[in-house]
């Protein structure tokens, strides 16, 4: 089968280039102006931006230089400058670019539209273009093989948006690529727009056949029209390629082998979502993947689909799964409308998820780490790659009721969601102006209790009122009972000078400086000794609630005995007596017995 697939590419390729370079030829002349070369009318590619080629880094700021650069790398410039693959070289877009002059209607191409990057295996971009978050409008192109913004890419796309494309062809169909071969391949893209095209077809590439797509999405419509192989992000994904964190919403309709994300799977896909309808007129059709291959992986992916049609070996998930091949840990909408008249079903759904839970958190446990959000979207919001989106109308639960939270004054109340199906715990928040502290939720409207600043979401609309009053201020004076050190405090990193003002359920920290030769003897509130604090330091009175007179008292540090009876002042005693014995026996003996 591969060796059939691979021949059959092969030939379509070979007619292709056979067709494209008899097209380029009629529309270029040496000696002609560059209008003329082209037929562009409005549009000529130039090639001032590329200079003598022996630089590593390029930039391209226009349609006309991005049409050069395709003539650079197909080797269609007439021999100057040379053809050239990019390899080890960097192509960066500084800005937006508009194709519309390198559409059909502008007669380029023989009426074709845009020339792809790339028209054959031998004929490539083997680089890295970087797209530097730039996008590109206006993509009109039609073809046999390899057909797309780039056709044949051996290298690098990343930070790139196509908007509105047209894109059709007979094999390998793609909005960015038609065939991604080997590199790094398709990074951080996007597409919309529609693709179509006899096989092979996706809305990111008509088949990855060794190099990845890894955080792109496709809101494009894909259809193919012949053999099969459709795939939101791509008709085909070789045992050598990998789609990660990816998404699709467009339709995806063909033949056989059908997938929200992959018409044919024969390499892992992970981390992937897709949420437009999947149809297919034969076999094998499913939300992620239409068929996955023994060599194939499809894991913690979740098919969102509003439908998913085809004759038989249809899934949620996987349409069919062939011996070796895995679809595991995989999860699907469960309100899906699963459609098989041929009445075969592998069993290749996925653990159901319901609107509601898409509501509380889209992310639904598989798309918590960059590149997705960190943070749980909004209700009615979808994980995206870089932004959140719309959640389409079939995942949104059936009946929403609104949160309304309104304020007194003095400060402002929230809840986590606006609106929200019944049965959800609400969480409220009350943030206070300065001076004032929230007291307690009013309820409105709704039959709610609120504990804890929480509440269940009846099958109502609801409004609660957060209520605010003022904090009172307490009188806090303090300090040494006696002298012998200082005494200082403090409301969290705010000194306080005694008295001072305290807000109402504060913590003052109070800490005491002895003098040396001193230690804390008590402390004392209100003249009071203050109990359950002995001697520590520093103190803590928390959460003060009227006024507080707190001090502190030192005394002399003892001379502490020597621990085996004796101490220094005994020792130094003994001594005085010891040296006065022998001094006076000296005396003795040398004054008063020598006489």
């Amino acid at each position: 089968m591969k060796r059939t697939r691979s021949f059959l590419i092969a030939a379509v390729a070979l007619m292709f280039l056979a067709t494209s370079f008899a097209a380029i030829a009629m529309n270029t002349e040496k000696g002609a102006d560059a209008a003329e070369q082209n037929g562009l009318g409005a549009g000529t590619p130039s090639y001032g931006w590329y200079g003598t080629g022996i630089a590593t880094n390029f930039t391209i700021t226009n349609a006309d230089e991005l049409a050069g650069f395709a003539n650079i790398v197909n080797g269609t410039t007439g021999g100057d400058p040379a053809k050239s693959d990019f390899f080890g070289k960097t192509v960066t877009l500084a800005n937006n670019i508009d194709l519309s002059t390198y559409n059909k209607a502008s007669g380029f191409n023989s009426g074709n539209g845009w020339v792809p990057i790339g028209i054959s295996d031998s004929n490539c971009f083997r680089g890295t273009f970087d797209g530097n978050g730039k996008k590109i409008t206006g993509l009109e192109t039609e073809g046999l093989v390899y057909v797309g913004l780039f056709g044949a890419l051996h290298g690098a796309v990343k930070n790139l948006g196509v908007e509105g494309a047209d894109v059709k062809g007979t094999t390998c169909v793609g909005i960015i690529a038609g065939r991604v071969v080997t590199g790094n391949g398709i990074t951080n893209c996007y597409t919309t727009g529609a693709v179509a095209g006899g096989m092979f077809v996706g809305g990111i590439a008509g088949t990855l056949d060794g190099g990845n797509a890894t955080g792109c999405y496709s809101a494009a419509n894909v259809t193919v029209t012949d053999t099969g192989y459709a795939g939101g992000i791509a008709g085909d994904l070789s045992s050598y390629s990998r789609i990660t964190d990816c998404y699709s919403t467009g339709v995806i309709s063909g033949t056989a082998s059908v997938g929200g994300i992959a018409g044919e799977c024969r390499g892992p896909i992970s981390n992937c979502y897709s949420t437009g309808e999947v149809k297919g007129t034969g076999n094998n059709v499913g939300g992620i993947a239409g068929i996955i291959t023994s060599t194939g992986d499809t894991h913690d992916c979740a098919a969102l689909n509003s439908k998913v049609e085809g004759n038989t070996h249809v899934g949620r998930v996987a349409g069919k799964v062939d011996a070796g091949g895995t679809c595991v840990s995989n999860k699907a909408f469960g309100g899906m409308n699963v459609v098989r008249p041929g009445g075969m079903g592998d069993g290749n759904d996925g653990s159901a998820v319901t609107a509601t839970e898409i509501w509380v958190d889209s992310r639904i446990g598989l798309f918590t780490s960059t590149p997705w959000p960190l943070s749980t979207p909004p209700g009615g919001k979808m994980p995206g790659i870089g932004e959140l989106w719309d959640t389409p109308a079939h995942l949104l639960p059936a009946a929403l009721y609104t949160i309304t939270v309104s304020n007194g004054g003095n400060g402002t109340g929230s809840a986590d969601f606006a609106t929200s199906p019944a049965g959800i715990q609400i969480t409220l928040s009350a943030t206070p102006d300065s001076g004032y502290r929230f007291k307690q939720w009013n309820v409105i409207s709704g039959s709610v209790t609120i504990v804890d600043n929480k509440f269940t979401m009846p099958a109502s609309n609801v409004e609660v009122r957060a209520v605010f009053e003022l904090t009172p201020i307490h009188a806090v004076t303090f300090g040494v009972t006696g002298g012998n050190g200082t005494l200082t405090a403090k409301v969290g990193t705010t000194t306080l000078t005694s008295p001072a003002n305290v807000a109402d359920g504060s913590d003052v920290v109070f800490t005491a400086t002895p003098d040396a030769g001193y230690r804390i003897k008590a402390w004392y509130r209100d003249g009071i000794l203050e109990a359950g604090v002995g001697t520590d330091n520093p103190v803590t009175l928390p959460n003060i609630a009227g006024a507080v007179n707190f001090t502190v008292e030192f005394e002399l540090i003892p001379v502490t005995p020597d621990p085996d009876g004796g101490g220094l002042p005994i020792m130094l005693i003994a001594g005085v007596i010891a040296a006065v014995a022998i001094i006076g026996f000296a005396v003795y003996w040398f004054v008063i017995r020598k006489k």
